[in-house]
């Protein structure tokens, strides 16, 4: 399973939001108990990382960035 905001695989529990399998999020894109992050934090964290393993500008990632989380199931409707 991947994380439908994020994409990452999520293989065992502590992958999952909340610890809980049955979460359609990563705990990277969850609160503690689970919930998904609001969009803006979410695409922050992304960016940041994105730039730390890539560099390159923040622009020019946070354009990478926005494009890839239009195609996720969790963002489509909620840009």
């Amino acid at each position: 399973m991947h994380c439908e905001s994020c994409g990452m695989p999520m293989d065992k529990p502590a992958d999952f939001g909340g610890r809980k399998v049955t979460n359609h999020y990563c705990v990277h894109c969850s609160d503690a108990e689970g919930a998904l992050k609001p969009r803006n934090e979410v695409r922050e964290q992304m960016v940041s990382l994105f730039l730390r393993q890539r560099g390159g500008d923040r622009a020019s990632a946070e354009r990478t960035i926005d494009t890839y989380l239009s195609r996720m199931p969790a963002w489509r409707s909620n840009p």
